[in-house]
Order: C-alpha cells, then structure tokens, then sequence
C-alpha cells in the first residue's frame, strides 16, 4: 500500500486510541513529514511510512530513531514515548 493509506490509518488508530487522548495526546497529519505527535503543547515526534515499516522520529532529532511494523507496535511506541 502507499504511504498515504498507511498513514492515514495510523493517523486513524493514534487519533481514537483512549490513553493517548486521556493524556491530551493529539497526532495530525503534516506533509510532507507524516504525522505529527504533540501532547499538550509539546511536540513528541514524528511517524512516517518508510520502506515497509512506520518510523518515528523523535522531537529534537533528525532522523527517525525507533521502527514500527503494525499499527499496534505503533501505537505501543506512541504510548511509551508521550506518556512519560
């Protein structure tokens, strides 16, 4: 599938995913980036769909630091890194 329908699906799951959104965690899609994670104010990081697998890469870097191959890892990797 292209990027833009796995992304959007991930966009999907972030966006109805309960503990993300409990926690004021809202994820939007931002071009050409992919999708963008704040909580609050604060911007967590970026997911995008890159050579088979969901990479996200962390606020303050420049290159996507941890990988994701489902949509329920993604969302594990989401949770862990804006929910501290």
């Amino acid at each position: 599938m292209s990027a833009a329908v796995m992304e959007e699906q991930l966009l999907v799951a972030l966006g109805t995913d309960a503990d993300l959104s409990a926690a004021g965690c809202a994820a939007e899609a931002a071009s050409p980036v992919g999708i963008i994670v704040r909580r609050g104010e604060h911007y967590r990081g970026a997911w995008s769909w890159n050579r088979g697998v969901y990479a996200f890469t962390p606020a303050g870097y420049s290159e996507a630091t941890l990988n994701a191959e489902t949509i329920d890892e993604a969302l594990r990797v989401t949770r862990q890194i804006a929910l501290k």
